[in-house]
């Protein structure tokens, strides 16, 4: 039974590891590949484009390189959890002022789209958490509920507090999640796409390290879908020392 066991380990780092590598080879050639084809029109061709095409161009490779640069942050981020390099470091944050800051960070992303980021919190909540990962749960979910939310349409953030528990919840009025990909979010061995509204791509990588970050503080995240109705991403945060 024990040998069982640390052959199904075994077995599921071996996946976790080919997964890892197909979310490498698939996803980022696809910006990559982008940005070199965009680059290639620049040099061959640039006498010949108006100003107004030379800056449609600019800015679908603008957008090309931030999906690369976004992709390789959580690739290496993951890369340390799983190798074991990443550090966690806990601390006294109020949750409130970190969940402003990156607000602000997603800013521009939403206001590209016109789209309305709302925060509620009836009370001031401090809990013990690692600030960096965190930002980083928040900075994904972000991301993606921008991503699959139509222009002009609201992305409401909420912090409230439960016994011994904060909760986050950032929820939107977007195109929402199928149930045939609702149940595989977290899962790394199963493939997960949907495009954005604006045809905007990703591996699903944030959210395999938003799930690994919440488990670092013993914490829980899910979804609750309907596609065509919006989504709303929650987790939990313990407020007592971890």
């Amino acid at each position: 039974m024990v040998k069982e066991k640390q052959d199904d380990k075994i077995q599921k780092l071996l996946d976790d590891k080919n997964q890892f590598f197909s979310i490498i080879a698939h996803d980022l050639r696809g910006p990559l590949g982008s940005s070199v084809s965009l680059s290639e029109l620049f040099l061959e061709n640039i006498e010949d484009y108006s100003r107004e095409e030379i800056r449609e161009i600019s800015e679908m490779q603008h957008e090309s390189n931030k999906n690369i640069y976004k992709l390789l942050e959580n690739l290496l981020e993951w890369s340390r959890v799983q190798t074991g390099m990443i550090t966690f470091s806990p601390k006294k944050v109020v949750l409130n002022t970190l969940i402003k800051e990156n607000l602000q960070l997603s800013k521009n992303a939403a206001l590209h789209k016109n789209i309305k980021l709302v925060f509620e919190s009836t009370d001031v909540i401090e809990a013990e958490v690692d600030k960096n990962m965190i930002g980083t749960i928040l900075r994904n979910l972000l991301s993606n509920a921008i991503k699959f939310t139509e222009k002009y349409g609201e992305i409401k953030i909420k912090l409230s507090q439960n016994e011994q528990l904060a909760k986050i919840s950032i929820t939107d009025n977007g195109i929402g999640v199928p149930d045939s990909i609702k149940e595989n979010l977290f899962r790394i061995n199963e493939k997960v796409t949907q495009k954005g509204t604006e045809n905007e791509t990703g591996s699903g990588l944030g959210l395999l390290l938003c799930s690994e970050f919440i488990k670092i503080h013993n914490g829980k995240i899910w979804v609750e879908s309907e596609a065509g109705e919006g989504s709303s991403f929650k987790f939990t945060l313990p407020l007592q020392n971890i």
